[in-house]
């Protein structure tokens, strides 16, 4: 559905709620077909999409929301029927910005979903849906482990550990062409064969690559947190082997 914005004010043509997200500023029409659209990250449609999904949207809400106060107030007192367009232009604006910002999902937005669904695949011990998470060239550990390796790790974890109220928060996403880097926090309960772990915080790294529409994790390291100073793949075997904490 192709909707016209603006009445000599605005001119906006958009796919309305059929945008979707391919990579860092690239988008095609959902629903559109092989031959359909596809805008790339310098492309008037791509800016704009970024501009309205994004974290500062709010500030082009305030911005319209203001625009339309004046047209609305000009209306009313000049009672001029160009006032009154221009005030339904940019309130029509203000609802599909909105209603962009609720439906399209930004790259960075998939990265981090990702990640939180990474980390719940190992508190629930999935280990096929972890797999289908990871790229069949993951490398991590200056390229000593591989995702074979990486399965390896999986199955000690869930041997060694039950992991119980899984927290992920403090997500930074970067996104720049067809790769990403996602850090987070992980907290939760962590329950062993010796102890009970009430709170234990951990901060990851992973590396994503996006492949035939999906972002797939090529790398994943640990970072130093508050409570558990692992830096290396190594150290968290030895804390595996070791029954936890």
């Amino acid at each position: 559905m192709i909707i016209p914005l603006g009445h000599g004010l605005l001119t906006l043509w958009f796919p309305l709620l059929a945008a979707e997200p391919l990579g860092d500023g690239m988008f095609a029409c959902r629903g559109c077909g092989a031959g359909g659209l596809a805008v790339g990250l310098g492309h008037p449609i791509s800016r704009i999409l970024r501009t309205l999904a994004g974290d500062q949207a709010w500030v082009l809400w305030v911005f319209l929301a203001l625009l339309a106060a004046v047209f609305v107030l000009r209306w009313w007192r000049s009672g001029q029927i160009t006032d009154r367009w221009r005030a339904v232009a940019v309130l029509t604006a203000l609802v599909l910005a909105v209603a962009v910002n609720v439906l399209v999902v930004t790259p960075q937005e998939r990265v981090i979903r990702q990640s939180s669904r990474l980390a719940e695949t190992v508190a629930k011990a999935n280990r096929s849906a972890f797999a289908d998470l990871i790229a069949t060239d993951f490398t991590a550990a200056a390229g000593r482990l591989d995702k074979a390796g990486l399965l390896a790790y999986f199955d000690l974890a869930v041997q060694r550990l039950r992991i119980e109220e899984l927290d992920t928060g403090q997500f930074e996403a970067t996104v720049t062409g067809a790769r990403a880097t996602v850090t987070f926090q992980a907290t939760c309960r962590v329950v062993t064969e010796s102890e009970i772990i009430p709170r234990l915080v951990t901060r990851w790294q992973i590396q994503f690559i996006h492949r035939s529409d999906r972002w797939l994790i090529q790398s994943i390291e640990p970072l130093p947190s508050r409570t558990v100073p692992l830096t290396s793949w190594s150290q968290i075997s030895s804390w595996l082997n070791a029954g936890g904490v």
